[in-house]
């Protein structure tokens, strides 16, 4: 189940992002469109980028960037994706939770797929707005230990 939610059938395209991701996760290489997204290996061994991109006035745009590090191979239980930076060029048009609602999909595939956990993490300095968009999604909070003034947002997809 995704979150509180009810499950619901994917899409080819979240199958085909999910796939992606399951070869980021096995540490093989990842660049290209996949469904919904842009996923690059730039950031290898220790994480991808991500766009989210979406037709606007006839052209594809990527809307939405996310970094990603997650674990080489994947030795974590769950498997952590620590969100490093978001960061939406179109503005409150709805893009952010389109692309968040859609890797969400995603990773709930993923995590059918291998049989594991899989936990999504954002850390979150002084961005109420931040806060207040991934606590309406039923993110759960936690202070960081590590980063002193920062919140940990995160959601997990389990088996």
């Amino acid at each position: 189940m995704i979150g509180s939610q009810e499950k619901i059938r994917p899409t080819p395209h979240e199958v085909g992002t999910a796939q992606a991701l399951k070869r980021a996760v096995n540490g093989e290489p990842v660049n290209g469109r996949f469904g919904d997204w842009v996923i690059a290996d730039v950031h290898y061994p220790k994480g991808i980028q991500m766009f989210y991109v979406t037709e606007i006035d006839g052209k594809d745009s990527l809307v939405v960037d996310y970094i990603f590090t997650i674990p080489p191979v994947a030795t974590t239980s769950p498997i952590i994706f620590n969100n490093a930076h978001r960061e939406s060029a179109v503005k409150r048009k709805g893009y952010g939770t389109r692309s968040l609602l859609s890797l969400e999909s995603a990773l709930q595939i993923l995590g059918d797929d291998l049989e594991r956990d899989i936990s999504l993490r954002f850390t979150v300095g002084d961005q109420d707005d931040t806060k207040a968009w991934l606590t309406e999604r039923g993110y759960a909070s936690e202070e960081s230990s590590l980063d002193h003034g920062k919140i940990i947002f995160s959601k997990d997809f389990t088996q």
